[in-house]
């Protein structure tokens, strides 16, 4: 019952609190509205422009006349602007100066080669291979190689399925990119609610050293009361009020903001949870470490914005391994496959192990407490 009572007096005073808890909730709020919708455009999908190609078909047996074929499908002119050349050499040098970016080539034995089931290749010459726009004429006509494989395979197999250019090497499908990936204010939402987790170890940080390394703390070490009581009762009050403020922040972004939670919030609550103990636990540790509130507020102001910008809260990074070391990175990260649809086998993983380093956390505060005794 004491537990229960001292983590309500926690939230209370925390709650009384008007002007520090009001700046808490209220701050990532205003940035995601800030940068949801300066950075509106960022985040919108650009339309795809045409790729400018240049061709020649040297041969005139029947595999290459499919390709000619293939090339004028509908799918194909929506992204290829295919011009036809006279002769190799005018094909690389329109490439050279920068007139397509890529050049593709049949020579003459094409055909043959196929039918004699030799080895046998579609040039394709370009001057940056890094180039999106080579990268769509490869993967076109990678297609169509896959597609005269396959009747090459089929026709070992005695089956009368011939490949026709017609009938598709690539079934045109419409997409749509409302609600596969997140807008700016879907993004913001989901990182200013980690940076709202991540800041939170100040109410852990607050509590541990007003109560065990200032003058209370002093007074309480001499009174009757359990210090192990006083101890979880504080980290169960800041968990659950910072839960609460987290939630908050959930529903406010959802309901003003129109962001984008997807449709399972169980996954979100959880992530929510745990992360309001691992951060709880992470001010604790550094509270009791420091010994002195001032130094503990200092380090944990310095490291949630480190935090926050390595996990790419404010703008959009790739820092490649250095991201994992950012509680903000894997929470989002787990939030945004829940949301659009990716891969959520790994959330158990960082569940479990956000939990485990929250009680070497706490264990650690505690061994430190009791140094001060």
């Amino acid at each position: 019952m004491n537990i229960l009572y001292i983590a309500y007096y926690t939230i209370i005073t925390n709650v009384r609190d008007y002007r520090t808890f009001v700046k808490r909730l209220f701050m990532p709020l205003l940035i995601t509205l800030i940068l949801g919708t300066a950075l509106q455009g960022v985040f919108e999908p650009s339309k795809l422009e045409k790729t400018s190609v240049v061709y020649y078909n040297a041969d005139a047996g029947d595999v290459s006349r499919n390709f000619d074929e293939f090339l004028k499908l509908d799918a194909i002119t929506t992204l290829l602007k295919v011009k036809e050349v006279k002769s190799e050499e005018e094909g690389i040098t329109s490439v050279k100066d920068g007139d397509a970016s890529a050049f593709i080539y049949l020579n003459q034995d094409y055909s043959k080669a196929i039918m004699d089931k030799k080895k046998s290749a579609i040039s394709i010459y370009s001057n940056n291979v890094k180039n999106s726009g080579v990268t769509i004429v490869q993967n076109i006509v990678d297609s169509f190689i896959i597609g005269a494989n396959t009747t090459e395979a089929l026709a070992k197999l005695d089956s009368k399925m011939n490949y026709d250019a017609k009938s598709g090497g690539i079934e045109e499908v419409p997409v749509s990119v409302g609600g596969k990936t997140p807008g700016s204010m879907d993004y913001y939402a989901v990182t200013m609610l980690m940076l709202t987790l991540m800041a939170g170890a100040l109410y852990g940080s607050d509590e541990m050293s007003q109560d065990f390394t200032g003058a209370l703390g002093r007074r309480l070490r001499s009174s009757p009361m359990r210090p192990m009581q006083h101890f979880v009762g504080k980290i169960i009050g800041c968990v659950t009020l910072l839960f609460v403020q987290a939630m908050i922040v959930y529903f406010f972004t959802k309901v003003a903001f129109d962001a984008n939670w997807g449709a399972n919030p169980g996954m979100i609550i959880l992530v929510v949870l745990t992360l309001a103990v691992l951060s709880t636990a992470l001010g604790v540790m550094i509270s009791m470490l420091s010994k002195d509130q001032a130094r503990s507020t200092s380090i944990l102001n310095m490291l949630v914005p480190i935090m926050t910008f390595i996990g790419g809260g404010y703008v959009k990074l790739d820092l490649e391994q250095l991201m994992y070391l950012s509680p903000n990175y894997l929470g989002q990260t787990i939030i945004f496959n829940n949301i659009y649809g990716g891969t959520i086998g790994s959330a158990s993983c960082f569940i479990a192990l956000w939990t485990i380093i929250a009680v070497i956390f706490i264990i650690s505060g505690w061994g430190a407490r009791r140094k001060l005794a």
